[in-house]
């Protein structure tokens, strides 16, 4: 070797023996070259260099398993050359996989690097390291693998703050499983609001408790629109026909949300976000009561589970529902009074009807006046009695 005469006495015999054709002394010969450089208490820094150079020489004639048994031992040193780990993160494979779950030492740089570059198997396993700061977890993040996140977000070691928490909540929004981690994750109940429907009950519990403290000062009245006697006519005679899907579209028009986000809330089993979106309208606690007790808009519900759910919408300020709910549906609330009846579109009709449709409208709406006077249509009633 050409490094030979700087090499240990002990491994200079090793090396000797390399020259034989008949024999490659090379995996043995950098095993027991990194075994005595882990050993070393402090190693100089020219040593340092000197094994780097040695070894990395080596890194290309060598088998899978010695690269990994050479990244094992040198996870063991926080004195491993930094331009030897990278050159074996680089040839990636069991000796890339161990140095990044097993390495104590390595430098926040190299981990937000590899963490912007390298593939989905490394970069996972970045995700569980326990020394990722602020900057690599934000790398982490940005990353679209879901496979990345989920590692991310099951280590434990790991904080998330609420720049981070924000940017996940895109992405949880419409992932159950990963909703609820994220939920986990949030370093508050306020940063957990834009997932209620996923929280656990002590979350939502305390989502409402502090929405509740917020606004103890608000009144749920003089906070713009509140429902007026029809309106709320409506919304009751929705909800106990059984029309969910009318109430879904004329809750829509009242928030000015897409329907499907109203269907998220009207589907929360526990009818809590049911609940937060009356108080943000502006139903009365009595008028929830009766929807609660006969509608069937959440599974069967107990005495004391509608008295929870009245209390919610007796309790929670106008003001703070309005935001809890924009929260949830990610947007801001709109309140407008809809229409007298809910709108159904077909998905192929046109936007805006043309104005022969119009006519066409208003001829069949005269139509059915004349159908409905029976005999007596077209006829000339005159003083009397008498017919023309």
């Amino acid at each position: 070797m050409q490094k030979r005469n700087n090499l240990p006495p002990a491994l200079q015999g090793l090396a000797a023996l390399n020259l034989h054709d008949s024999l490659d002394m090379r995996p043995v010969l950098l095993r027991v070259m990194t075994d005595l450089f882990a050993a070393s208490a402090a190693p100089r820094e020219e040593d340092c260099a000197e094994f780097a150079e040695m070894a990395i020489s080596m890194l290309g004639d060598v088998d899978a398993t010695t690269l990994a048994a050479v990244a094992r031992t040198l996870s063991t040193t926080r004195f491993a050359p930094a331009a030897l780990v990278d050159r074996l993160l680089l040839l990636g494979g069991d000796a890339a996989e161990t140095l990044l779950s097993q390495q104590a030492d390595m430098s926040p740089e190299r981990l937000t690097a590899l963490v912007e570059e390298g593939p989905l198997s490394l970069v996972s396993l970045i995700a569980q390291r326990n020394d990722l700061d602020a900057a690599t977890v934000r790398g982490l993040v940005e990353r679209p693998e879901q496979e990345i996140l989920l590692a991310l977000l099951k280590n434990e070691t790991v904080t998330f703050d609420r720049r981070t928490i924000s940017a996940l909540i895109p992405r949880a929004r419409r992932d159950a499983e990963l909703a609820r981690m994220v939920a986990a994750k949030a370093p508050s109940a306020e940063d957990a609001a834009p997932l209620f429907l996923f929280c656990e009950p002590t979350v939502r519990a305390e989502i409402l408790r502090r929405a509740r403290v917020a606004d103890v000062l608000a009144s749920r009245r003089d906070d713009g629109f509140s429902v007026d006697d029809q309106t709320a006519r409506r919304i009751e005679s929705l909800a106990l026909s059984g029309d969910r899907v009318g109430l879904r579209n004329y809750l829509a028009q009242a928030t000015m949300f897409a329907p499907d986000e109203i269907e998220r809330l009207l589907t929360d089993p526990t009818g809590e976000a049911i609940a937060v979106l009356f108080a943000a309208l502006g139903v009365t606690a009595p008028l929830a009561g009766r929807i609660f007790l006969l509608a069937s808009l959440c599974p069967p519900l107990s005495v004391h589970a509608v008295h929870d759910l009245v209390s919610i919408v007796a309790s929670l300020s106008q003001r703070a529902a309005q935001r809890l709910v924009s929260a949830m549906c990610g947007g801001a609330i709109e309140l407008r009074r809809p229409t007298s009846h809910a709108t159904y579109l077909s998905p192929t009709a046109s936007p805006t009807p043309s104005r022969e449709a119009a006519v066409d409208l208003r001829n069949t709406s005269a139509e059915r006046r004349r159908a409905a006077d029976g005999p007596r249509a077209g006829l000339n009633i005159r003083k009397g009695g008498e017919s023309a």
